[in-house]
């Protein structure tokens, strides 16, 4: 399985070591939400100093753990290329549904993920490098059943792998493949493991896009556009996670965003064009 090269981390010193002064990624290895993630583009001493606190420090500010846990820290090889994720059920080793959905982040140091579709409109090639990318994960982890996410960078070189683990994603993507493929994973994941025949689709019935709601930092004064973002063909969801007199911080994880829409359509461009036009009928003034 391809991925990036790395080492765990310690401080800045240990940062710079990897890096070299060249470009690096550096995050935790325990956390979520892209909690702490940072691309730099090159790096020196200041920079390591000023990465190291950043990432070392980083709050969470939803689902905050009610015990002590350990954060560990990495240095990685950053590589170039759009994101993608899989999402697959495997049964005794063998993969019985397969996605590939296509991820957009928002450029800068904070690589924070600002929508997804799916499936991924891929030519046949690239469908069939991350399928065998992912038997090949299979294979190399000894999964045998369950469901397994893992998050990918199409390099020139191929799929390379950057996280995966064994549980449901985030991001509603559970929502999403079940929108675009008329499926209840949740429903199939446990009858999976309870032993139970699962039968699922290999196609999907259309394309489903979720679009992540931006505002610019201050305080919320007004919300705007949610009852005609809802009117707009296409969209199933809309949720505003902000209010007046909230305080809206810069993007730098999951927890800044200020809610979603989700849209789905035939195929990929109009699924695309109607979340677009939801997020754009959305206005969030802060001061």
């Amino acid at each position: 399985v391809r991925g990036p090269r790395w080492r765990e981390v310690h401080g800045p010193e240990d940062i710079l070591a990897f890096a070299g002064g060249g470009p690096v990624v550096v995050k935790p290895a325990n956390r979520q939400a892209s909690v702490g993630v940072q691309l730099l583009d090159s790096v020196d001493a200041a920079t390591a100093a000023a990465a190291w606190e950043r990432t070392s420090s980083a709050a969470e500010y939803e689902q905050v753990p009610d015990r002590h846990l350990a954060w560990r820290f990495l240095a990685e090889e950053r590589l170039r290329g759009p994101e993608y994720s899989v999402e697959a059920l495997v049964r005794q080793g063998e993969i019985i549904f397969h996605n590939v959905t296509a991820k957009t982040v928002i450029p800068g140091p904070y690589p924070v993920e600002l929508g997804h579709l799916l499936p991924a409109p891929l030519d046949r090639d690239t469908r069939a490098a991350f399928e065998e990318a992912m038997r090949l994960l299979v294979a190399a982890t000894g999964y045998r059943t369950g469901i397994l996410h893992a998050e990918w960078i199409l390099t020139a070189s191929g799929p390379a792998l950057v996280e995966c683990a064994g549980r449901c994603p985030g991001d509603y993507l559970i929502d999403l493949n079940d929108l675009a493929y008329g499926t209840r994973i949740r429903l199939a994941l446990i009858d999976l493991l309870a032993g139970r025949p699962v039968t699922l689709p290999r196609t999907a019935q259309r394309t489903s896009a979720i679009r992540f709601l931006a505002a610019d930092p201050g305080t919320v004064t007004a919300v705007e556009g949610a009852d005609a973002a809802r009117a707009l063909p296409g969209v199933r969801t809309v949720e505003i996670d902000v209010e007046p007199g909230q305080e809206v911080r810069p993007w730098a994880s999951s927890w800044d965003r200020a809610g979603h829409v989700i849209a789905t359509g035939p195929d990929a461009d109009s699924a695309r064009r109607s979340v677009l036009d939801a997020d754009a009928a959305i206005h969030i003034t802060t001061e």
